[in-house]
């Protein structure tokens, strides 16, 4: 492992904030279109993003809720990776995570180089999603959720979510665009 001793951890601006959601694209993760706002929402200094010589190098989220937090966005520019880059602002964000429950959303396949940092796989998750037609629901049942009362999208998640998620839920234009 080469020496990282020129990389620059800082917390991530608005901008490179969008730098960190287009490498998850980049590596075909499916971020969704409101994850940036929705978690800089619930912690707006959980971005972080690895800079040599000003440059983004890496990046990873460590997002605190009230008792829970997540890592995620974990990622080093593929001509950085092997240079202790990726453990070093990893080990950042599970420091700056310390006394939380976290919870690590990443790809099975690298299980193992979250398991080798103490963590164990609790479950695996699928994010399904499909462009619906607004007009042709006719299920009395489904609706916008931004027409609900935001307690009751809170009382709902909570049946699913084990921590409050308020600033999360409200981020940004989120509930306009979700159906319920």
């Amino acid at each position: 492992m080469a020496e990282n001793s020129n990389l620059e951890i800082v917390s991530a601006s608005s901008d490179q904030v969008e730098w960190i959601i287009s490498m998850a694209r980049k590596e075909g993760w499916n971020p969704g279109d409101n994850d940036a706002i929705a978690f800089q929402q619930a912690d707006p200094s959980g971005y972080f993003i690895g800079l040599i010589n000003g440059k983004p190098v890496c990046c990873v989220a460590g997002i605190k809720f009230n008792h829970i937090a997540i890592i995620g966005y974990y990622v080093v520019v593929k001509e950085h990776r092997g240079q202790g880059h990726g453990m070093r602002i990893f080990q950042l964000s599970v420091n700056y995570l310390n006394g939380y429950n976290v919870r690590v959303d990443g790809l099975l396949i690298h299980a193992p180089k979250y398991q080798n940092s103490g963590f164990k796989i609790a479950h695996v998750n699928v994010r399904y999603t499909r462009a619906v037609d607004n007009s042709t629901i006719s299920c009395p049942f489904v609706c916008t959720a931004s027409s609900l009362p935001f307690d009751k999208i809170l009382q709902y998640d909570a049946r699913f979510y084990a921590d409050e998620r308020k600033h999360f839920l409200a981020g940004g234009s989120m509930l306009e665009q979700q159906i319920a």
